[in-house]
């Protein structure tokens, strides 16, 4: 009860239409840790939805888990400019007035001309902000200052696709941490858990990069990797204990922690139990594969790796494994020289690369994603 009358009017849960100015409002979702944890500042992610009533409702588990205040902008739909910043500027007065927030750990979210204006009100507010989780839509000419995080996700025949390689491009150039999610179809967001994943990646990275974090934010960032560290042996699934200790990994220099150390063999614990359940040889096969090729797998004690090798060995004598392990290894060597590609020469080589994966070991994984690559070489083409 202290603890609840500590954090003020604002107790957790999801406060709905709640007015702020200019005839305004906003929804709000505080979490558990807000009462628990009387005088931190915490992160905050501001969503926008294309209809301008952002949903809360699907992301307060994730909240809770991450300790995430969440502002839905109401009202903030497809349209001009002006009323949008408007209905965030007043936003933003009232939570930083009413809410212990942090003072860069700020994120924003949308899907279309939402995204959109989840960019610009990063761009107007560029020293308290830390992330954009992008859906269907590239972003703005003008970039994020270098230390922002920018998630993609869109679907493969997306109608801005462009514009988004060209910003993705950029975005690396510049240096941003980036991160991109591409599925299936057109104008998308993608899934639920994608979106879970890219916020969760960008909250944690800048947890520990942003230039502007308090010490008691860099003091609580570790505290709460440690904690979640600690708690993996608790994730009963094998899957969602394999996603969080990857999302671990997304920590800078979380390797060369002494606290750390158990992470990479409970890493490969949930990597190996994950794929015993598996019973599609194939599937089972391409995550091993990805666990041997990591490196990581030199931070597992040898008793425990020593069965990979043998595993693998294994499967690939069933000839459709070894035919995706084949293609795999060529497909591997073309998203090499994609990387490194610059001229047109470079991405007709690209192109001509992927299109021998594709005709080559036709139905295969592998030759589904070389037809996105074919894709993205000729995109490449098309701007040199």
């Amino acid at each position: 009860m202290a603890m609840a009358q500590d954090a003020g009017p604002w107790k957790p849960g999801l406060r709905q239409k709640v007015p702020t100015s200019g005839g305004f409002d906003i929804d709000v979702f505080i979490p558990d840790a807000y009462a628990e944890q009387a005088s931190r500042k915490f992160p905050v992610l501001f969503m926008h939805a294309t209809d301008g009533r952002p949903q809360l409702d699907p992301f307060k588990g994730w909240a809770n888990r991450n300790g995430m205040i969440l502002v839905g902008v109401n009202g903030a739909q497809n349209g001009p400019n002006e009323p949008i910043v408007a209905r965030q500027d007043a936003a933003i007065k009232f939570v930083e007035k009413e809410l212990r927030l942090s003072g860069c750990l700020r994120f924003s979210m949308g899907m279309s001309g939402a995204a959109m204006m989840s960019w610009l009100l990063c761009l107007n507010h560029k020293d308290k902000h830390a992330g954009i989780l992008m859906m269907g839509q590239s972003g703005f000419p003008e970039l994020p200052p270098k230390h922002i995080a920018v998630a993609y996700i869109h679907g493969d025949q997306e109608p801005n696709l462009q514009w988004i390689e060209e910003n993705v491009k950029r975005l690396k150039k510049a240096g941003n941490p980036l991160r991109r999610i591409v599925r299936p179809g057109g104008h998308i967001e993608g899934e639920h858990s994608d979106k879970e994943e890219m916020l969760t990646w960008m909250v944690t990275l800048e947890r520990f990069t942003h230039p502007s974090r308090s010490p008691e934010e860099i003091k609580e960032a570790k505290e709460s990797a440690l904690k979640r560290i600690g708690g993996l042996d608790a994730i009963a699934d094998a899957g969602a204990r394999l996603a969080e200790a990857e999302q671990l990994y997304a920590i800078p220099g979380v390797e060369g922690w002494p606290e750390a150390k158990g992470l990479a063999l409970a890493w490969y614990k949930a990597a190996m139990e994950k794929a015993a359940a598996m019973t599609d040889s194939i599937s089972k096969h391409e995550l091993l594969t990805e666990v041997s090729q990591s490196p990581r797998l030199k931070l597992v004690p040898s008793t425990e790796s020593k069965t990979l090798a043998p595993l693998l060995a294994d499967l690939r004598k069933d000839p459709a494994v070894k035919k995706e392990y084949d293609a795999l290894q060529v497909l591997q060597k073309v998203a090499a020289l994609e990387a490194q590609a610059r001229l047109k020469r470079d991405w007709q080589q690209v192109l001509d690369g992927y299109t021998q994966v594709k005709t080559r070991y036709a139905g295969t994984r592998a030759a589904d994603k070389a037809e996105e690559g074919i894709k993205r070489a000729k995109a490449g083409m098309e701007q040199r």
